[in-house]
């Protein structure tokens, strides 16, 4: 399956789109710190927003249905 993260980099908001049911989301900052961890409903695609993160760089975990996929976020202000 596919998944998709946009626009990245990334300001304000970010979308996540999966072509397979997303279980839960975790974005870990660049010192492993836990910056956004949520349970999703079974959702294909999500919007966060991310006015307040610094910029800088982050890894999103999107469990899927099919496991687990990570994707690079940069954050821009």
């Amino acid at each position: 399956g596919m998944t998709a993260l946009y626009p990245n980099p990334a300001t304000d908001r970010v979308n996540i789109a999966s072509s397979q049911s997303i279980d839960r989301i975790t974005i870990v900052n660049y010192v492993g710190q836990v910056v956004y961890d949520a349970e999703v409903n079974n959702e294909r695609s999500i919007v966060l927003n991310t006015s307040d993160y610094e910029a800088g760089m982050y890894i999103v975990r999107i469990n899927t249905e099919n496991g687990v996929v990570t994707k690079r976020m940069t954050i821009s202000n």
